[in-house]
């Protein structure tokens, strides 16, 4: 009992941090006499509003993520990860292909979501930190909280799949402007990813596969931006 209040304030902790650190480090740099400007400040206070939570996660979750670099024994380390990610990339397709489905059923226009927008125009902005960004401390933090920082809370597998892949899903899209349905349908292909990075997560018991593919999935996706 003393261990699940321990991970249940742990998980507070980490996002309450999470949602705040960003606007509490923006309002004192402005209490500084500092302008935030543009879209490169802001990505430069994010950034290092990410580098602090990747600190606080491994503060908080220190003895898992050392247990866990036991990843590096695993023979089947590369093969694995090729293959969860061939998985993961293809439930991401298939999901972004019943999202596009349901939008045209619906009516809704298929386009990309707010939080796509956002880091299309910060990627613009600051390329080189936004990818060094969302490759490395993104996945560490995000992985941290909604995999690992769950999975301490919920403990039947099925139902930390469930809740860890909605949170995951909808916070990538909650809050919006966008009208309920398309919000949903817009959340499809974020919560499907959300599932599989738990279910992998359960699947092998360490948090580095889920951080790796996410980290992948990431640079992938930046590079392709790039070169679009």
């Amino acid at each position: 009992m003393k261990e699940r209040i321990i991970s249940i304030i742990k998980l507070f902790v980490a996002l309450i941090t999470f949602f705040t650190l960003s606007s509490v480090l923006a309002y004192f740099i402005k209490r500084m006499g500092f302008i935030i400007a543009d879209y490169k400040d802001a990505v430069i206070i994010t950034s290092a509003a990410e580098v602090i939570l990747a600190v606080i996660i491994f503060a908080l979750y220190n003895r898992d993520l050392v247990k866990d670099t036991s990843i590096t024994k695993d023979k089947e380390f590369i093969k694995k990860i090729v293959k969860y990610f061939c998985i993961f990339w293809g439930m991401k397709l298939v999901s972004s292909v019943v999202m596009s489905v349901l939008c045209l059923m619906t009516g809704y226009e298929v386009d990309v979501s707010e939080n796509q927008e956002a880091i299309n125009l910060y990627t613009t902005s600051a390329p080189i930190i936004m990818l060094l960004t969302t490759s490395i401390t993104t996945p560490i933090v995000e992985e941290g909280i909604f995999r690992l920082g769950i999975s301490k809370v919920i403990k039947n597998k099925n139902l930390f799949i469930i809740i860890s892949g909605l949170f995951f899903g909808f916070l990538h899209i909650f809050p919006t402007e966008l009208e309920l349905t398309y919000a949903l349908i817009s959340s499809i292909p974020y919560v499907t990813m959300g599932f599989v990075l738990a279910y992998i997560y359960k699947k092998e018991d360490n948090i580095y596969y889920p951080m790796i593919l996410h980290g992948l999935n990431n640079f992938i996706s930046m590079i392709l931006f790039f070169c679009s």
